[in-house]
């Protein structure tokens, strides 16, 4: 490409001014500056400075070089054993962790909520719930009018556990018991409610998740934060299956009359 067509090419694209990475072959030599660049003067301030690199230069300091003690070393000698120095360590020894025992889920139940009057009656059952046609239905109202309760109760809520089928959720029977009061303390806020009688197993997850049996509460009246009080007793199952249960429980109502009032209906 000429150097002509190049310098057209260049104006067409705006590049007024260009410096190339390499020399081109048969390009115009570059005109020399019409500008001569001024000479370079010395000024006192560099010639101090140069003087003084020169000074240094020539007569360098030299800095004065600690002097070392010899420190004898302690050579032992024959026959003698040489001693190893003792050096004591203060670290701490953690204390082994023991490994907590994983919780283990509480299996899946079910119960009713009974108002009988001022009695709460907690009853665990298989779903659908207590039908009023069947043998354990008509037990209850027994129990009910030994008791001097009005009859026949009346159905208010109902509890299912687990809450939800998640199982990375907490289903031991700490959180099981957690959600029963909480159940129930929503439940009866409104209500005027003297006692808690409760029918199953699962039932003393109101009052203590520890609790291994209903044998550890049955006949006992307990005292539980922000509830009445709740009295414990065998399922409706196990009562009819069971004559000497029932006839426990006919003395145990007895004595706990005094936890409501009767109602006529």
């Amino acid at each position: 490409m000429l150097e002509q067509t190049r310098l057209s090419y260049l104006e067409a694209m705006g590049v007024a001014n260009w410096v190339p990475r390499d020399v081109l072959p048969n390009a115009a030599q570059r005109a020399a500056a019409d500008i001569p660049f001024p000479p370079a003067q010395a000024t006192p301030e560099r010639i101090e400075a140069s003087a003084k690199v020169i000074s240094d230069v020539v007569s360098p300091e030299v800095e004065a070089q600690p002097v070392r003690k010899r420190v004898p070393i302690p050579v032992p000698r024959p026959g003698g054993a040489a001693k190893t120095p003792v050096v004591e360590t203060t670290e701490s020894v953690a204390a082994p962790v023991e490994p907590t025992a994983p919780a283990v889920p509480v299996r899946p139940f079910y119960m009713q909520l009974w108002l009988a009057g001022s009695c709460a009656l907690l009853i665990e059952t298989e779903e659908p719930g207590l039908e009023s046609s069947s043998a354990t239905f008509r037990l209850l109202n027994e129990i009910l009018r030994a008791a001097q309760l009005p009859t026949p109760a009346r159905l208010y809520a109902d509890f299912h556990w687990p809450l939800t089928r998640n199982r990375q959720l907490d289903n031991s029977a700490v959180a099981a018991s957690q959600g029963l009061q909480a159940f129930m303390q929503a439940r009866l806020e409104s209500q005027q409610i003297g006692s808690i009688g409760c029918f199953g197993a699962h039932t003393i997850l109101l009052s203590d998740p520890d609790a291994e049996s209903i044998a550890a509460l049955a006949g006992r009246i307990e005292s539980i934060e922000q509830l009445p009080p709740a009295w414990f007793v065998p399922s409706l199952e196990d009562l009819m299956a069971e004559p000497e249960a029932k006839r426990r429980l006919w003395h145990f109502l007895k004595r706990i009359k005094s936890h409501w009032t009767p109602v006529n209906v």
